[in-house]
Formats: structure tokens, sequence, C-alpha cells
């Protein structure tokens, strides 16, 4: 498979490039750039893995958008994307690349494995549906004015 790196340029990322050309791996390496919103999703279902070693995250939309699709995540162990994912995807020491590496090739090569995440993504996936967040939020709400 490719690696596909989407999304506009930031930080480093003409050294990123230029370690590409470096060791030659151009055909291997895509770089979509901005990716549009609608263009999104197809992008998340055409992939056989969803990797997301981020340092800090507030929330973890972009896993949990790919578990919705029943693509295989990989993330970090670190910030809230535990919480997010569980044991719905696999969980990666983002400062690692041999742990990186490990990951995705547990999930690139064992169908079985990669079956089972996407099923559990899938019901991960779930327990974030807009309706239960916004009811939660208004329980919140209503429990923090009970309190004043």
């Amino acid at each position: 498979p490719k690696l596909v790196i989407a999304g506009k340029k930031g930080w480093k990322y003409e050294s990123i490039m230029e370690l590409v050309r470096e060791l030659r791996l151009d055909d291997q390496v895509v770089f979509t750039g901005y990716v549009a919103n609608e263009d999104v999703t197809p992008l998340i279902n055409g992939a056989s893995l969803f990797a997301f070693p981020s340092l800090y995250e507030g929330f973890g939309m972009p896993p949990l958008e790919a578990m919705a699709c029943g693509t295989p995540v990989l993330v970090s162990n670190t910030s809230s994307l535990p919480e997010v994912v569980e044991d719905a995807g696999v969980q990666v020491d983002c400062k690692s690349p041999e742990s990186i590496a490990e990951g995705m090739m547990r999930v690139l090569e064992d169908k079985a494995f990669r079956a089972e995440l996407k099923s559990k993504g899938l019901l991960q996936a779930r327990k974030f549906r807009w309706e239960s967040s916004a009811q939660k939020l208004n329980e919140t709400y209503d429990n923090l004015m009970r309190s004043c």
C-alpha cells in the first residue's frame, strides 16, 4: 500500500518531502495537499488504515470519523485518543517510529485483526452520536444549574 499524507502543507512539510525524495519513495508516498470536506469520507473509505499518531489532541475527531467509516485506526496512546478509540484501534507511542511501524504492519498484514478493528470501530463510533452528546451536555448544564 501507498502512504497518503492528506492535508495542507504544515510544520516541517518541506523536510518530510525532501526525506521522501532522498529515500526514493516518491512512488510510494502521496501528498494530497488540502482535501475538501466532500472528499474526506471517500479518501478514508478507500484507506486500509487511518494512522493518526498525534502528540496532542483536544478530542480526536479524525479517528472517530475513520472508525465511523469502518476504517481501522492507529492512534497515539496520549491525550484524548485512548479514550476516544478504546480497544477499537491500535494505540502506539507516537514518539517511537518503531512502535508506529509495528502497529501499522500488524493492521496491514493481519486480515483477521483488521476485520476485528473495523467491527469494533463501527461500534465505538456509535458511542459519540451527536444526539447523545447533546443530551449529555444538556444533563451537565442541568446539574450545574441545580448546584448553584
